[in-house]
């Protein structure tokens, strides 16, 4: 299984709102490595751990991605990463919902 992409509510307990799978490991594939300088988010998701951004991130998060889908060379990964973008897109929008993306590695 590979990275799942999770937008979250904390409100009270956490709450998955909606989710994007990936389950032929194509953003393994996609994500800049640790020693990439020029990625200020992506570099940081952990392959095998969790890691969340929050509303505030997320704007610049959108754009990192849309930078990544650039790269893509498949319509299947432009397809993942779409719909990662969407799921960045609605955190950030989320004043009122205390919204969370966090990516699940395995």
């Amino acid at each position: 299984m590979g990275i799942s992409t999770v937008l979250e509510t904390w409100i009270g307990s956490r709450r998955e709102v909606a989710r994007v799978d990936d389950p032929t490991q194509i953003l393994n594939k996609l994500l800049p490595g640790q020693e990439d300088a020029d990625s200020r988010f992506l570099r940081y998701v952990d392959w095998y751990g969790d890691t969340a951004f929050n509303r505030i991130q997320c704007s610049d998060l959108a754009l990192e991605l849309r930078l990544m889908r650039s790269r893509a060379s498949s319509d299947s990964e432009r397809d993942l990463v779409d719909r990662i973008i969407a799921l960045a897109e609605r955190c950030a929008a989320g004043q009122a919902e205390c919204l969370w993306l966090r990516f699940v590695g395995d």
